[in-house]
């Protein structure tokens, strides 16, 4: 029992009060019947404790109908900042066909090496290396998040 369904029970016990003395009096169980105003203060408590009732009831709702739409709406920035990452990754996809991670890519005027013969593993500086891995390791993060079209 909440506290608004409180009120309502408090609100209504003293017109029923009256209400069970009137009836009380008139099959002669009761003494004497309480006065016709009586009747009326209670039916105005009672309405006042309902209306303090129904809006109570209300702000709840309200409350609830908030709690829930915040719910669905950050499941939707869940949905679209999973999209966004889609889409950030397509933006910035190179498409040529191979990447250059090479330091001195940046310098056009630089020789490439030919791209049938990869350096060997010997040759490429240990904090290249590990920028290569770290590019790679993000790269497949950034997959894990595309969603399949495959039914599964």
């Amino acid at each position: 029992m909440t506290l608004r369904d409180l009120l309502l029970v408090i609100g209504t016990l003293p017109l029923l009060g009256v209400v069970a003395l009137r009836l009380g009096a008139e099959m002669g169980v009761a003494g004497e019947a309480p006065p016709p105003e009586a009747l009326t203060a209670t039916l105005a408590a009672f309405g006042v404790a309902f209306v303090l009732y129904v809006a109570l009831t209300l702000r709840s709702i309200a409350h609830a109908t908030r709690e829930i739409l915040a719910r669905e709406s950050a499941a939707a920035d869940a949905r679209r900042q999973g999209a966004a990452a889609v889409s950030d990754f397509a933006i910035h996809l190179d498409r040529t066909p191979e990447v250059d991670l090479r330091p001195d890519a940046a310098d056009p005027e630089a020789e490439v090496a030919p791209a049938d013969d990869p350096p060997a593993a010997s040759d490429v500086p240990e904090p290249l290396a590990r920028e290569r891995k770290r590019l790679i390791g993000e790269v497949g993060t950034l997959l894990t998040r595309i969603p399949s079209a495959r039914g599964r």
